[in-house]
């Protein structure tokens, strides 16, 4: 499956977006389960990336070379 493969690979925002889609597809609601399941694993694990105060500037404040 593509949504696991981007799992192995850690592209858990994608593999979310994969396991949506198959739950969409799917008529059966074990397998319905289990896809939304797999996403909201995916979600948990898919890390948000925070700048720390030194790799970011507010508009108009930024002093440098």
């Amino acid at each position: 499956r593509q949504a696991e493969t981007l799992e192995s690979g850690g592209l858990f925002r994608r593999a979310a977006t994969v396991w949506m889609e198959a739950f969409r597809e799917s008529h059966i609601p074990s397998e319905r389960s289990a896809f939304l399941a797999r996403r909201e694993r995916c979600l948990r694990k898919s890390r948000k990336s925070v700048a720390s105060g030194s790799e970011w500037y507010l508009s108009g404040n930024y002093v440098g070379s």
